[in-house]
């Protein structure tokens, strides 16, 4: 990042800098409130995978003095369209996001549902890696892969089995896993031929 010009004089800064990621790319910020020049930042090279368990002032920005965690608990998978017909194609999309610093060892375990059937190629995730194992998919990340801030997505397609004859659930759920001890499930839920209804709504 470009550096900002002073005067020949002693340029101070009040309060203990901050680390972030400003700029998009995978090495950290620093960023420094200075008593003449205002806030500077500068990059700091190497720290690609530096993890952040203290990056600024007293902990965190808010300032409690308090060690954050990682967590996956914000994770969310959803499933469309809701109201398939037999031999349709449904979507999945799982999306792991952690508000805190980063996961050494963050694991997915979806387990596939039996009335319907994954379509070939349509596994993609943003990054880590994803795999199709007897009946289930296995997500993977390194320590960069569920950083703050910038999720990680995972989605595929399935075929909804043509034999189902009258409504069914179709019920999937993902076991994700943040490598800290807390596993998480998440489920999304299609009705096959499901007939939705809206209710009336009344005011008082």
């Amino acid at each position: 990042m470009p550096s900002v010009g002073v005067e020949n004089r002693p340029n101070f800064a009040n309060s203990a800098p901050t680390l972030a990621h400003l700029d998009g790319d995978p090495n950290l910020d620093v960023v420094i409130g200075t008593v003449d020049v205002g806030v500077v930042a500068y990059r700091l090279a190497g720290t690609a995978n530096a993890q952040l368990l203290w990056p600024t002032g007293r902990g965190n920005l808010g300032r409690t003095g308090a060690s954050l965690a990682g967590t996956l608990n914000n994770s969310t998978k959803t499933v469309t369209p809701p109201l398939p017909k037999p031999g349709g194609t449904l979507t999945y999309t799982l999306s792991l996001a952690n508000p805190g610093p980063l996961l050494a060892s963050a694991r997915v375990t979806d387990t596939l549902p039996v009335n319907a059937t994954l379509l070939t190629g349509t596994l993609t995730a943003s990054s880590g890696s994803v795999v199709v194992g007897a009946g289930s998919i296995t997500w993977t990340g390194p320590r960069s892969a569920v950083r703050a801030g910038v999720p990680v997505t995972i989605t595929y397609a399935m075929t909804v089995s043509g034999a189902i004859s009258q409504p069914a659930a179709i019920i999937n759920t993902a076991l994700v896993d943040d490598g800290l001890g807390r596993v998480e499930a998440r489920t999304a839920t299609a009705f096959v031929d499901g007939v939705q209804e809206w209710l009336p709504m009344v005011e008082r």
